[in-house]
């Protein structure tokens, strides 16, 4: 098993040994990492806050034990269930204080130990980005192990479609497909991917047993040539959908297939070979079956009347709705980025049709809004994020009248708290803050603010807000703002009544979604080299590398490092993967250094940070003791 290791070193006389040793593999004990690609990325807390410390045990482990590295008591006790061994701790301290949490867990014989990672961070002033980013961190940290406990987790039967392979999912109110892949979504856009570390993240089993689930519950049928086009990219005469049943004319069809599209597209995981499924899906490539999803809802959207160009609730429906064409172009732009489908040009050629015909244009308080079927029925923020994410889909500029008058629907409308389905509330129903947090990170850059339109002007006036992380007590609150104080104690959420509330798994998964900074998406990830694991002494150089970053996505690359030496805020040295900081520094303390990577996206360069403090110290007085063995 990967493990992290903080090694503390005695000094001793001359010819002493120095070292640190892992205790053996099984059984095994696993925490959470905060980042799954590196574990000594610490979680985060604020002092006096109470968090779950999370971990799991695998082969045969009877009994655990946390120390929480702060000096208070452990906790022992036997596991009644090895996918939750959380326990619930409050840290006190001040800014900066790391704290080294241990898991060891028994088979009565053998043990095995891992470290849970904390460090206390300023979060007093919620009205500070830097401080609320605190907060959101520590929700989406809750709301993931929510989900991981909640999930009701089973073995398939022998053959078709199982192949007696594990699965999991979330069996909320309704719709249980869709709320499984609202969820796994969440943890693969934090990071815990099906081909990652299994022996060193938790939440990648819980991700292959979701996986699983929406691939048995996905279904072939025929395509064929459609009055726009032929919708058939590769030729097989297939589509796939995944479905709450396998009828072809499902009335949850478009929007349940489309939120798993999304959820294996965002798998990252072209090559990887589906398990289970049935006719057309098991043991076929995840990136073969995204493109014939893609081919589907190609071959499903409507030819033909004032619904043209849109999707409703199934394949080749009698009309079209807002509020449903959002989830077919949402799974093809994830699609085309995370797995290089196709998506046939007529798609896009006709979409602009439904557009264009339910977009309020008069000048009145609906202006620049979408309505559900027609230009004046029901228009509401949800359906406004969701013809905002259509025109992003076919690329239409951000400064086009119809996308700014868009924006300014959403300014006017944010704060609607009616439960009908014209004032529907936005903050407070999932299904709209996704859209509209969805419609605000597409583009590259993201849209930061939303910003007043004037149809008398017309045009864009000075006013505007950040939907994000603006305060409550502000005119019009944020999205990450509401989420995390209306968070529950067990890190679950729940809609506020309406029309078609979701609640917890559905819920939760959502919430995460709109608190993650990425959509679809994946930037590449930065590590600094052991540098928190190394200590100088004053006015030594100090040597780092960035080569251990990375990119979880195998199609990009990165292509440049830039650092932060001295702790300003500005990445002022490009030279390349390593640096040095020579002459070190002169006083002893902790000092931050930062590394900034951008890839190649092509769409628009992403880029990933890490932050890490340099332990600087005196000389030592026993110069040859060292770790790993004798002098």
């Amino acid at each position: 098993m990967k493990k992290f290791l903080l090694f503390f070193f005695t000094c001793f006389a001359v010819g002493s040994l120095v070292f640190a040793s892992a205790a053996s593999a099984q059984p095994q004990a696993i925490c959470v990492a905060w980042q799954p690609s590196d574990p000594a990325i610490a979680h985060y807390t604020y002092s006096g806050a109470e968090i779950t410390l999370k971990g799991i045990a695998r082969d045969g482990a009877t009994t655990y034990t946390w120390d929480f590295g702060d000096g208070t008591p452990p906790v022992s006790g036997t596991i009644s269930d090895s996918y939750n061994l959380g326990v619930k701790h409050t840290y006190v301290g001040s800014a900066g204080d790391l704290f080294v949490a241990t898991l060891t867990v028994s088979d009565g014989v053998n043990t095995d130990q891992d470290q849970y990672i904390v460090r206390i961070y300023e979060s007093s002033d919620l009205s500070n980005p830097a401080h609320l980013d605190v907060r959101i961190n520590m929700a989406i940290d809750e709301g993931l192990w929510y989900l991981h406990t909640s999930m009701n987790r089973a073995t398939y039967g022998s053959g078709s479609p199982g192949y007696e392979q594990l699965y999991g999912y979330w069996n909320p109110s309704y719709y249980p497909v869709a709320a499984t892949g609202t969820a796994v979504d969440a943890f693969q856009l934090h990071g815990s991917k099906a081909n990652t570390d299994y022996d060193s993240d938790p939440y990648v089993e819980t991700v292959q047993r979701a996986l699983n689930y929406l691939l048995c519950n996905t279904y072939s049928f025929s395509i064929g040539v459609q009055d726009a086009g032929d919708p058939d990219t590769n030729g097989n005469g297939i589509g796939l959908v995944t479905n709450q049943s396998g009828s072809l004319t499902d009335d949850r069809q478009t929007y349940i297939g489309g939120i798993c599209m999304v959820a294996l597209a965002s798998s990252g995981a072209p090559n990887r070979v589906a398990s289970v499924g049935g006719t057309n899906v098991y043991g076929r490539t995840y990136g073969d079956i995204v493109q014939d999803m893609v081919d589907f809802f190609a071959y499903g959207q409507v030819d033909s009347g004032s619904g043209r160009g849109g999707w409703r609730y199934y394949a080749n429906y009698s009309g079209s709705d807002m509020s449903t064409t959002q989830w077919p172009p949402l799974g093809m732009i994830s699609a085309e980025k995370n797995m290089g489908s196709t998506v046939p040009q007529f798609v896009r050629d006709e979409l602009i049709y439904f557009l264009d015909y339910t977009q309020h244009t008069a000048c009145d308080t609906d202006n620049g809004g979408f309505g559900y079927d027609h230009p004046n029925s029901i228009p509401n923020c949800t359906k406004a994020g969701a013809g905002i994410i259509c025109h992003e889909f076919l690329g239409t500029p951000l400064t086009d009248p119809k996308v700014v008058s868009a924006i300014g629907f959403l300014y006017r409308r944010w704060n609607d708290a009616g439960g009908s389905w014209d004032d529907q509330r936005l903050l407070g129903n999932s299904y709209g803050m996704y859209a509209v947090m969805k419609a605000m990170r597409i583009p590259e850059p993201d849209i930061t603010s939303i910003t007043e339109f004037d149809c008398n002007i017309p045009g864009q006036t000075t006013n505007n807000f950040d939907w994000y992380y603006t305060p409550g007590t502000a005119p019009r609150e944020g999205l990450a703002y509401y989420i995390v104080r209306t968070q529950q104690s067990n890190g679950s959420w729940d809609d506020v009544p309406g029309p078609n509330p979701v609640y917890d798994g559905f819920c939760t998964g959502w919430r995460i979604l709109i608190l993650l900074k990425g959509v679809a998406i994946i930037p590449p990830k930065a590590v600094i080299c052991d540098c928190d694991e190394q200590e100088y002494n004053l006015n030594q150089d100090i040597h780092l590398s960035g080569s251990c970053s990375y990119h979880p996505d195998i199609t990009r690359h990165i292509v440049s490092y830039e650092w932060d030496l001295d702790n300003d805020g500005q990445f002022d040295d490009a030279t390349g993967e390593t640096v040095t900081i020579t002459g070190g520094f002169s006083s002893e303390g902790h000092y931050p250094v930062a590394l900034k990577v951008t890839d190649d996206n092509p769409e628009g360069a992403q880029t990933g940070t890490y932050v890490c403090e340099i332990y600087v110290h005196p000389p030592p007085h026993c110069p040859h003791a060292f770790a790993g063995g004798p002098y």
